[in-house]
């Protein structure tokens, strides 16, 4: 049986958006605050997408260490016997001897991006969301936090247990990408619909 490393892997790369959400939050914010003062700035393609090359990066490096000195192997534990010691029950998995440092090193470094996207949106939320859209952003991070934090210790209960755990990571998967992408483009869709009635009277 050969062991794939879908779920990580691409749940740890999809967090590079994070990097996305702040480079855009972190230009904003500076055209703003050289606009307050008059003051003429030049940003380049290079300042936003350095903070993107620079976390997904870090998760490839992370994901091939671990792939390399670690590797998951397919598994198989014996849950129970019968009274002639012959398997009744058993249950089959992927699984690493050092699978836990690894993704605990993945927590800090996308958590770390997850921090600086939430404080360039806490410094963006009286811009308009023509420009910015920070309040959304912001409430897409809470709702994350609040899916892991809700979803991590549930799957911890439910370890042991395919069904029940393949549905618990599948219900955050979705609650993650779908929340991202609803609050980030459902208003700009609508104030793109409403045209000059969606702008503010002092715009």
């Amino acid at each position: 049986m050969i062991c794939d490393y879908v779920v990580s892997h691409l749940f740890s790369c999809h967090f590079s958006i994070h990097s996305a959400l702040f480079s855009k939050l972190k230009r904003i914010n500076k055209l703003f605050k050289n606009a307050k003062g008059f003051k003429r700035i030049k940003i380049t393609m290079m300042d936003v997408l350095t903070p993107f090359f620079v976390l997904i990066t870090a998760n490839i490096i992370v994901l091939i260490t671990w792939t390399a000195y670690s590797p998951l192997r397919w598994t198989r534990t014996v849950l129970e016997y019968d009274d002639y010691d012959r398997p009744v029950s058993s249950i089959g998995q992927c699984s690493s001897s050092n699978a836990a440092a690894f993704l605990w090193v993945l927590v800090v470094i996308n958590g770390c991006a997850l921090i600086l996207a939430l404080r360039q949106a806490y410094k963006a939320r009286n811009i308009t969301t023509e420009f910015s859209e920070s309040k959304h952003i912001a409430m897409a991070m809470i709702m994350i936090f609040q899916s892991l934090f809700i979803g991590v210790p549930i799957m911890v209960i439910v370890s042991g247990q395919p069904a029940p755990q393949l549905f618990v990571l599948s219900a955050i998967v979705f609650i993650i990408v779908v929340v991202m992408l609803l609050l980030i483009f459902l208003p700009k869709i609508q104030i793109m619909r409403q045209g000059d009635k969606g702008l503010p009277q002092n715009y």
